[in-house]
């Protein structure tokens, strides 16, 4: 049994391409209708285990008393692999953030406690990463945010 300690690592990238529809601005990339998504690519480096957590962050544009849902898809793959050899997705993933106003600043916090799919995502992999419109299932909203940032964390 090895003693080394488990190392964590973590990189943050922007949202760079709006798809079908979202607005690209200076606030993010507005993810408000059907079939729209707002995308970003991020390399994780090699001696990374594997992906244990990914946080989504946007500037919400409705007030809502209970949560905001949002489609997340990722396909990874490293060198001479085809580009969605690891993937993953959750559906109608529920935001962290709950009560929130417009202009309010949103999350959503996946584990890979929570998705262990998560952790099919490696060292070495470049990932594609969608934050896709999802719509409104009660009591929660509908996808109606400015996409900012992704966070992904590896161990």
């Amino acid at each position: 049994m090895s003693l080394d300690k488990v190392k964590y690592g973590r990189i943050s990238a922007p949202f760079i391409v709006a798809l079908a529809g979202a607005t690209l601005g200076q606030d993010g990339i507005l993810v408000d209708a059907a079939g729209e998504n707002a995308e970003t690519y991020v390399a994780i480096p090699f001696d990374a285990r594997r992906v244990r957590r990914v946080v989504f962050f946007a500037l919400s544009i409705v007030a809502e008393a209970d949560q905001m849902l949002l489609d997340i898809y990722i396909n990874g793959a490293t060198d001479n692999e085809p580009y969605n050899n690891h993937n993953f997705s959750a559906l109608s993933v529920k935001s962290k953030t709950i009560n929130f106003a417009a202009s309010d600043i949103l999350l959503w916090d996946l584990t890979v406690d929570a998705y262990p799919t998560l952790g099919n995502l490696s060292g070495g992999d470049v990932l594609g990463i969608a934050a896709l419109y999802r719509a409104v299932g009660a009591p929660d909203c509908a996808t109606n945010a400015k996409f900012r940032a992704v966070l992904i964390e590896w161990e």
